[in-house]
């Protein structure tokens, strides 16, 4: 049996050093821990064992193996999402995955497109009053409020309206909660009555309201749209006789909306801040929306835009909205040379993987055209995941991909965007990618 390697990392001082400067810049920190230590590295501080991975090769085994589970730090939502996938494991989630998986078929996603396209109209409407007073908004604003609308009409059916708000603020607050437990050191445990737990219990509570309504409402109806909980309660029972609880499918669908609650607004404010840097491609958008898209938006229409597709998939390689993914190790195990002991945390750091300079040319720079077929075939294997890998592979990552497509097709269509002179714009880091200060911009119809 060959000898294990000790994994390299810091020690003493050096731990602290590093933790200080993660809570100021962690995407920096992990840089400079990349280039000191290389891609497997360790960082050990009181209670926590953290195994840092961008080695593609390392990464695709920690996504495979059963003795890597998803990680208990997702725990501060369960009270929220119960035993949704990103938090199910064994049995119980394969079952749950398999129910669900027929929803993000294909066709399934062609029949979701008329409400995206739907949605999506609606925003630029109002987008032409903003052209005619020539007024600036915030793009990541107007994103996020298309990304919630959408969301609504896929998953639950029905609208979102100014009634409902106080969901959306609901599920804010519940993630802004769990992100800062997640990145604490020490939290009071959820039990004590402290502010913030009793106001995500209060959450909680409106949003249980509101799922298990309209879970409810759709058993008692027929389904007048195609959306996730239509599927589950009709499709799904009458096609076979194992269907899904209450229970399921309250932790289904909002497992889905509190993973997918910004992700791809964030994804899209990155894709306009680089198009809008490079007029070129933005030019080269529109020529090629111009020629292919005579009517309205399908998903025929979308497979001719290998431009637009180009650019999201650019845009997911240096944005990625999930910027890494945890993984405890269960019993002691070996990844590459390096034995990893039971109770270690693994990260697999996809944000610096994505921008390796061993894997990518020219990492830093947007340049779509890498994802072009004849570019494309020469990438290293696992080196580009902005959806995870393996069996727990992000289940609507298809429907997300035609979102944010759809989108990018239409703008460019109707406007030209120019961002407000002199912003600077910067990421802010906790489970996802946002723009920490917003996008101003302008937008000029053609």
């Amino acid at each position: 049996m060959p000898i294990q390697k000790p994994i390299p990392g810091p020690s003493g001082f050096a731990t602290l050093k590093t933790l200080f400067n993660y809570y100021r810049a962690p995407l920096q920190t992990f840089k400079n821990l990349i280039e000191t230590y290389g891609d497997i590295f360790q960082i050990k501080f009181w209670k926590y064992h953290i195994i840092h991975l961008t080695n593609p090769d390392a990464i695709q085994s920690a996504l495979i193996n059963p003795n890597f589970e998803i990680s208990a730090t997702f725990s501060p939502a369960e009270p929220l999402v119960g035993k949704g996938l990103t938090s199910n494991t064994g049995d119980d989630w394969l079952r749950q995955r398999r129910l669900l998986q027929p929803a993000f078929h294909h066709e399934k996603i062609a029949q979701y497109l008329d409400a995206l396209v739907d949605e999506t109209e609606k925003m630029l409407s109002r987008w032409e009053s903003f052209a005619k007073e020539q007024s600036s908004f915030d793009l990541v604003e107007e994103l996020t409020a298309l990304n919630h609308a959408q969301l609504v009409r896929l998953l639950f059916g029905t609208q979102l309206t100014s009634e409902n708000q106080k969901i959306l603020e609901a599920l804010q607050f519940a993630r802004t909660y769990t992100n800062q437990r997640v990145a604490a050191l020490l939290s009071p445990p959820q039990a004590w009555p402290t502010p913030a737990n009793r106001r995500f219990r209060q959450a909680v509570t409106l949003l249980n309201e509101y799922t298990y309504h309209l879970i409810h409402r759709a058993r008692e109806t027929p389904p007048e749209h195609l959306d996730v909980l239509s599927y589950l309660i009709h499709t799904l029972e009458k096609s076979s006789n194992k269907g899904m609880t209450d229970t399921q499918i309250h932790d289904e669908l909002l497992t889905l909306f509190f993973a997918a609650y910004e992700d791809a607004a964030n994804a899209l404010s990155w894709t306009f801040y680089e198009i809008t840097r490079y007029p070129e491609i933005f030019q080269r958008l529109q020529a090629e929306v111009d020629q292919q898209v005579s009517g309205k938006i399908d998903l025929q229409s979308l497979q001719k835009l290998p431009t637009v597709s180009q650019v999201i998939d650019e845009t997911l390689r240096l944005y990625p909205p999930t910027w890494s993914l945890l993984r405890d190790v269960l019993h002691s195990d070996t990844i590459e040379e390096f034995s990893l002991p039971k109770g270690a945390i693994i990260l697999i750091n996809i944000f610096h993987l994505q921008r390796h300079s061993t894997h990518w040319k020219n990492p830093d720079q947007f340049e779509p055209s890498r994802f072009s077929p004849e570019n494309s075939a020469d990438f290293p294997k696992n080196a580009y995941i902005p959806f995870g890998s393996g069996a727990r592979k992000c289940i609507g990552y298809s429907l997300a991909l035609a979102q944010m497509k759809t989108t990018l097709a239409m703008v460019t269509q109707r406007f030209q965007v120019i961002p407000q002179p002199g912003h600077v714009v910067q990421i802010e880091t906790d489970s996802t990618l946002r723009m920490k200060n917003g996008f101003p911009v302008t937008v000029i119809s053609r």
